[in-house]
């Protein structure tokens, strides 16, 4: 990704300059940004602190957290909002400011929905607390997913085609959200993450999908 095609993403730059600001002042524990940012279902549930829903995703746990997180969002993003673009320029007749509004969308409901599973499941426990941009980042690689159903994505270093991704990261976020009882992980922020940039881009690009069940036709009935 090169400088030009970052500053071609403008929403997606935004974003990411704004997160790595973010978390790096809240590692400041006197900017007390994570006591006014991280998501605490307890509080919301009761009415309480809903920007939390977004501000959740701008604050990251640590240096490892916030690095794994913006290097995803570093090779989805900015891609991700230059294909809106044009899907909107050429299939919507719109032009390029409505592709930018899509991904803009796109990422802050992804940010709101990876909190649903959260909310529901965390809702009487006022210790429990969430933070990080994994769940909107997981949103945009399920929206490139439907888009770009040939590519590879590399879980660590195995390459799995694209929707064998999908299905085996959605699967295993669904088994971890019910039995992982060690870890930190907020499986159930990938999960509904994930369910959301589905439906996002079925909303918004619903031919998506036709393309989408096109490319398996052609590849079980090749014309």
């Amino acid at each position: 990704m090169s400088p030009q095609e970052m500053v071609e993403s403008p929403v997606a730059l935004f974003i990411f300059i704004l997160t790595i600001g973010t978390s790096l002042m809240a590692f400041n524990r006197q900017s007390h940004l994570y006591e006014r940012f991280i998501f605490q279902p307890y509080v919301v549930a009761r009415g309480k602190r809903l920007h939390t829903l977004i501000t959740h995703g701008l604050i990251h746990a640590d240096g490892l957290h916030l690095l794994f997180n913006m290097i995803s969002f570093y090779f989805f993003a900015f891609w991700m909002e230059q294909i809106w673009v044009r899907w909107a320029v050429r299939f919507t007749g719109a032009g390029e400011l409505t592709g930018h509004l899509y991904f803009l969308a796109l990422y802050v409901i992804g940010l709101v929905a990876s909190c649903a599973g959260t909310l529901v499941k965390h809702r009487k426990d006022p210790e429990y607390m969430s933070l990080g941009a994994s769940g909107a980042i997981t949103a945009l690689i399920f929206s490139f997913v439907l888009f770009a159903p040939s590519s590879t994505i590399y879980f660590i270093i195995i390459p799995l085609p694209a929707p064998l991704f999908a299905v085996l990261y959605l699967v295993g976020s669904h088994f971890a959200a019910r039995h992982d009882r060690f870890s930190r992980i907020n499986h159930d922020s990938h999960f509904w993450g994930a369910v959301s940039g589905l439906a996002v881009t079925l909303l918004f690009a619903p031919q998506v999908y036709v393309f989408f069940f096109e490319y398996f036709r052609n590849l079980v009935m090749p014309s």
